[in-house]
Protein backbone atom coordinates (compact mmCIF):
# COMPACT_ATOMS: atom_id res chain seq x y z
CA UNK A 1 0.00 0.00 0.00
CA UNK A 2 1.04 3.47 -1.07
CA UNK A 3 1.28 5.62 1.73
CA UNK A 4 2.27 8.99 -0.11
CA UNK A 5 0.60 10.87 -2.70
CA UNK A 6 2.32 11.77 -6.09
CA UNK A 7 1.99 15.93 -6.85
CA UNK A 8 2.36 17.35 -9.91
CA UNK A 9 3.36 21.01 -10.06
CA UNK A 10 5.16 22.92 -13.33
CA UNK A 11 6.04 25.85 -11.20
CA UNK A 12 7.93 23.56 -8.55
CA UNK A 13 10.53 20.86 -8.63
CA UNK A 14 8.40 18.90 -6.22
CA UNK A 15 9.69 15.41 -3.86
CA UNK A 16 8.66 12.19 -5.24
CA UNK A 17 6.55 11.66 -2.44
CA UNK A 18 4.96 14.15 -0.68
CA UNK A 19 5.37 14.07 3.13
CA UNK A 20 2.83 11.71 5.85
CA UNK A 21 3.40 13.62 8.81
CA UNK A 22 3.05 12.03 11.85
CA UNK A 23 -0.57 12.11 13.89
CA UNK A 24 -0.16 14.28 16.87
CA UNK A 25 -2.32 16.42 18.21
CA UNK A 26 0.83 18.64 19.54
CA UNK A 27 0.77 22.14 18.19
CA UNK A 28 3.29 23.63 20.10
CA UNK A 29 6.95 23.00 21.05
CA UNK A 30 9.39 25.15 23.30
CA UNK A 31 12.69 25.46 21.69
CA UNK A 32 15.25 24.63 24.11
CA UNK A 33 18.38 27.07 23.90
CA UNK A 34 16.70 29.47 21.46
CA UNK A 35 18.35 33.12 21.50
CA UNK A 36 16.33 36.37 21.18
CA UNK A 37 18.44 37.20 18.23
CA UNK A 38 18.39 33.74 16.77
CA UNK A 39 15.20 31.84 17.39
CA UNK A 40 16.01 28.55 15.44
CA UNK A 41 15.82 26.91 12.01
CA UNK A 42 13.27 24.06 10.66
CA UNK A 43 14.65 21.23 8.93
CA UNK A 44 12.33 18.64 7.45
CA UNK A 45 14.33 15.01 6.84
CA UNK A 46 12.85 11.78 5.56
CA UNK A 47 14.36 8.63 6.93
CA UNK A 48 13.77 5.33 5.01
CA UNK A 49 9.33 6.76 4.47
CA UNK A 50 9.70 8.49 7.62
CA UNK A 51 9.00 11.93 8.27
CA UNK A 52 10.45 13.92 10.76
CA UNK A 53 10.69 18.18 11.38
CA UNK A 54 13.31 19.04 13.31
CA UNK A 55 13.98 22.78 15.18
CA UNK A 56 17.14 23.96 15.47
CA UNK A 57 18.31 26.66 17.67
CA UNK A 58 21.70 28.03 18.22
CA UNK A 59 23.50 28.50 21.44
CA UNK A 60 26.93 30.11 22.28
CA UNK A 61 30.20 28.92 20.72
CA UNK A 62 28.38 27.51 17.39
CA UNK A 63 26.65 24.54 19.05
CA UNK A 64 23.02 24.17 19.00
CA UNK A 65 20.13 21.93 19.84
CA UNK A 66 17.61 19.84 17.70
CA UNK A 67 13.74 18.81 19.01
CA UNK A 68 11.25 17.24 17.39
CA UNK A 69 8.56 18.98 16.63
CA UNK A 70 6.15 15.74 17.02
CA UNK A 71 7.92 13.63 19.27
CA UNK A 72 9.59 16.00 21.60
CA UNK A 73 12.76 14.17 21.08
CA UNK A 74 15.87 16.41 22.07
CA UNK A 75 19.47 16.43 20.84
CA UNK A 76 22.30 18.24 22.36
CA UNK A 77 24.42 19.22 21.47
CA UNK A 78 24.33 19.03 17.64
CA UNK A 79 26.51 20.35 14.49
CA UNK A 80 24.45 22.32 11.80
CA UNK A 81 26.74 22.42 8.56
CA UNK A 82 25.54 23.43 4.97
CA UNK A 83 27.34 21.49 1.62
CA UNK A 84 26.28 22.29 -1.44
CA UNK A 85 23.32 24.31 -0.46
CA UNK A 86 21.98 20.79 1.78
CA UNK A 87 21.69 21.72 5.45
CA UNK A 88 22.73 19.04 7.87
CA UNK A 89 22.91 18.54 11.28
CA UNK A 90 25.08 15.59 13.37
CA UNK A 91 23.31 14.19 16.50
CA UNK A 92 25.93 13.44 20.07
CA UNK A 93 25.66 9.63 18.54
CA UNK A 94 27.64 11.05 15.09
CA UNK A 95 24.10 10.20 13.13
CA UNK A 96 23.95 12.71 10.30
CA UNK A 97 20.01 14.04 9.67
CA UNK A 98 19.95 16.01 6.30
CA UNK A 99 17.54 18.67 4.99
CA UNK A 100 15.37 16.87 2.14
CA UNK A 101 15.96 18.52 -1.06
CA UNK A 102 13.40 19.86 -3.73
CA UNK A 103 10.58 18.90 -1.77
CA UNK A 104 8.44 21.82 -2.90
CA UNK A 105 7.48 23.58 -0.14
CA UNK A 106 7.17 26.92 0.18
CA UNK A 107 9.20 28.40 2.95
CA UNK A 108 9.60 31.92 4.20
CA UNK A 109 12.19 34.03 6.15
CA UNK A 110 11.77 36.98 9.00
CA UNK A 111 10.82 39.75 6.36
CA UNK A 112 7.88 41.73 5.69
CA UNK A 113 5.28 40.55 3.45
CA UNK A 114 6.80 37.41 2.70
CA UNK A 115 4.87 34.20 1.29
CA UNK A 116 4.55 30.85 2.41
CA UNK A 117 1.21 28.72 1.56
CA UNK A 118 -1.84 31.04 1.65
CA UNK A 119 -0.26 33.23 4.30
CA UNK A 120 1.54 36.22 4.03
CA UNK A 121 3.03 36.77 6.94
CA UNK A 122 4.40 39.87 8.83
CA UNK A 123 2.38 42.28 7.22
CA UNK A 124 1.25 44.92 9.17
CA UNK A 125 1.69 45.91 13.29
CA UNK A 126 -0.58 47.32 15.67
CA UNK A 127 0.51 50.80 16.84
CA UNK A 128 -0.37 51.57 20.44
CA UNK A 129 1.19 55.04 20.28
CA UNK A 130 1.17 55.38 23.97
CA UNK A 131 4.04 55.69 26.66
CA UNK A 132 5.78 51.98 27.76
CA UNK A 133 3.53 50.09 25.37
CA UNK A 134 3.61 46.76 25.11
CA UNK A 135 5.80 45.57 22.14
CA UNK A 136 5.06 45.81 18.53
CA UNK A 137 2.55 42.82 17.45
CA UNK A 138 2.61 42.00 14.06
CA UNK A 139 0.07 40.48 11.63
CA UNK A 140 -0.14 37.89 8.81
CA UNK A 141 -2.98 37.48 6.12
CA UNK A 142 -4.43 34.52 4.38
CA UNK A 143 -4.67 36.12 0.77
CA UNK A 144 -7.30 34.44 -1.08
CA UNK A 145 -6.82 32.36 -4.72
CA UNK A 146 -2.78 34.01 -4.51
CA UNK A 147 -4.29 37.19 -5.20
CA UNK A 148 -2.12 39.99 -4.11
CA UNK A 149 -4.55 42.81 -1.82
CA UNK A 150 -7.20 39.56 -1.22
CA UNK A 151 -7.10 39.41 2.23
CA UNK A 152 -9.50 36.87 4.12
CA UNK A 153 -8.89 38.15 7.33
CA UNK A 154 -5.41 39.62 9.33
CA UNK A 155 -4.55 37.92 12.66
CA UNK A 156 -1.82 37.85 15.33
CA UNK A 157 -0.10 34.82 16.61
CA UNK A 158 1.02 36.07 19.76
CA UNK A 159 2.93 34.08 22.05
CA UNK A 160 5.27 35.48 25.21
CA UNK A 161 8.29 36.79 24.53
CA UNK A 162 10.82 37.56 27.89
CA UNK A 163 8.57 39.92 29.73
CA UNK A 164 6.50 40.55 27.64
CA UNK A 165 4.36 39.49 23.98
CA UNK A 166 5.28 39.25 20.62
CA UNK A 167 3.55 37.86 17.30
CA UNK A 168 6.75 38.25 14.92
CA UNK A 169 6.94 35.12 12.92
CA UNK A 170 10.96 34.44 12.13
CA UNK A 171 10.45 31.20 9.87
CA UNK A 172 7.56 29.51 8.02
CA UNK A 173 7.10 26.33 5.65
CA UNK A 174 3.93 24.98 4.20
CA UNK A 175 3.55 21.62 5.49
CA UNK A 176 1.38 20.58 1.96
CA UNK A 177 -1.88 19.87 3.84
CA UNK A 178 -3.36 23.35 4.86
CA UNK A 179 -1.27 23.21 7.83
CA UNK A 180 1.76 25.96 8.64
CA UNK A 181 4.44 25.23 10.50
CA UNK A 182 6.09 28.65 12.10
CA UNK A 183 8.52 29.65 14.64
CA UNK A 184 7.84 32.62 17.29
CA UNK A 185 10.49 33.48 19.45
CA UNK A 186 11.43 30.61 21.80
CA UNK A 187 8.06 28.81 20.19
CA UNK A 188 7.43 26.33 17.27
CA UNK A 189 3.36 26.36 16.56
CA UNK A 190 1.58 24.21 14.16
CA UNK A 191 -1.37 25.92 12.79
CA UNK A 192 -4.19 25.60 9.81
CA UNK A 193 -4.17 27.64 6.96
CA UNK A 194 -7.51 28.29 6.76
CA UNK A 195 -7.88 30.32 10.09
CA UNK A 196 -4.95 30.27 11.71
CA UNK A 197 -5.86 28.23 14.99
CA UNK A 198 -3.66 25.94 16.49
CA UNK A 199 -3.82 22.24 14.98
CA UNK A 200 -3.69 20.52 18.53
CA UNK A 201 -2.61 21.68 22.10
CA UNK A 202 -1.20 25.34 22.06
CA UNK A 203 -1.30 26.63 25.36
CA UNK A 204 1.35 29.20 24.89
CA UNK A 205 -0.41 30.75 21.67
CA UNK A 206 -3.17 33.30 21.27
CA UNK A 207 -4.70 34.11 17.82
CA UNK A 208 -6.27 37.43 17.99
CA UNK A 209 -7.95 39.25 15.18
CA UNK A 210 -7.05 42.51 13.93
CA UNK A 211 -10.35 43.96 14.65
CA UNK A 212 -10.38 42.66 18.21
CA UNK A 213 -6.41 44.17 18.95
CA UNK A 214 -7.87 47.32 17.65
CA UNK A 215 -10.97 47.31 19.88
CA UNK A 216 -8.69 46.74 22.80
CA UNK A 217 -6.26 50.14 21.75
CA UNK A 218 -9.73 51.67 21.06
CA UNK A 219 -11.13 51.21 24.44
CA UNK A 220 -7.54 51.68 26.18
CA UNK A 221 -7.74 54.94 24.67
CA UNK A 222 -11.01 56.05 25.84
CA UNK A 223 -10.22 54.92 29.60
CA UNK A 224 -6.85 56.77 29.33
CA UNK A 225 -5.10 53.18 29.76
CA UNK A 226 -1.87 52.71 28.50
CA UNK A 227 -1.67 49.22 26.71
CA UNK A 228 1.34 47.96 27.93
CA UNK A 229 2.22 44.08 28.72
CA UNK A 230 0.44 44.14 31.74
CA UNK A 231 -2.78 45.03 30.32
CA UNK A 232 -2.37 42.94 26.85
CA UNK A 233 -1.87 39.91 29.52
CA UNK A 234 -5.22 40.90 30.97
CA UNK A 235 -7.17 41.34 27.97
CA UNK A 236 -5.95 38.22 26.39
CA UNK A 237 -6.57 36.20 29.19
CA UNK A 238 -10.25 37.57 29.63
CA UNK A 239 -10.24 36.49 25.90
CA UNK A 240 -9.33 33.12 26.27
CA UNK A 241 -11.79 32.57 29.13
CA UNK A 242 -14.76 34.29 27.07
CA UNK A 243 -15.18 37.25 29.32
Amino acid sequence: MNDYVDVEDKTHTWHPRAPVWPVSTVAERKIPGALSTSPGSILIEEDHGKWAIWILSTRQLGKNSAVNFFTGEVLSPVYVSTDRGTRTFTDPAGVEHAQVQELGLSEAPDQPDARVGHIQINTDFAIFDCTGCAGDIDYSERIEGGIPGASVWKKAPVYPNGAGWSSRISAAVDLGDETLLFIGGGFAFRVHQRDFTPVGSAPSLHVVDERWLEEVIETAKSANVDVTDAYLTDQLSRMRHGK
